[in-house]
């Protein structure tokens, strides 16, 4: 893991295969969520789950329980994490917030967004991340962030994930 700024980044060596099977179950749990309104446009955000759950592909569970582990490891205490899936739509943003009821919370990318899209993730202490296929971004919950707006052209696909306090 290496630290920039205040966030923490891992890199998981992800197959073309893997970021398809996990892009397209993420697509298959689109839903609309309208609590999420007031913080994001042109998209979609899935309830939460926990990673106990039910595991959805292999590859989803690989990331997951190395998630976990390193949030984790992060906090010193071993606390269960939940995660949900985030998709925005061309055009789509999220506005300034945080995760005050985590500890700790990360972002995984399952595929690359091109070089002039957008969807950079972007956090108050002027860190600036560009999402890439296998990049997981660990935060404290407290970190205010946001995601600038996505102009690709297929969905900007995420899992988002929350280690309680």
């Amino acid at each position: 893991m290496k630290q920039i700024g205040q966030v923490y980044i891992h890199e998981f060596n992800i197959s073309i295969a893997d970021q398809r099977e996990i892009f397209d179950l993420i697509l298959r749990e689109r839903t609309d969520n309208q609590a999420w309104l007031g913080c994001q446009t042109n998209g979609f955000v899935t309830e939460e789950r926990t990673y106990s759950d039910n595991v959805l592909s292999l590859a989803l569970n690989r990331v997951l329980a190395t998630t976990e582990m390193l949030l984790n490891e992060l906090s010193g205490t071993d606390r269960p994490v939940k995660y949900w899936f985030v998709g925005l739509d061309p055009g789509g943003s999220i506005l300034w917030h945080d995760h005050s009821q985590s500890d700790w919370s990360s972002v995984f990318y399952p595929h690359n967004i091109e070089q002039g899209d957008g969807g950079n993730i972007t956090f108050n202490d002027g860190t600036t991340i560009r999402p890439s296929a296998g990049l997981l971004v660990l935060f404290r919950g407290c970190l205010v962030h946001k995601v600038r707006a996505y102009h690709g052209v297929t969905p900007r696909l995420s899992i988002a994930f929350s280690r309680g306090i």
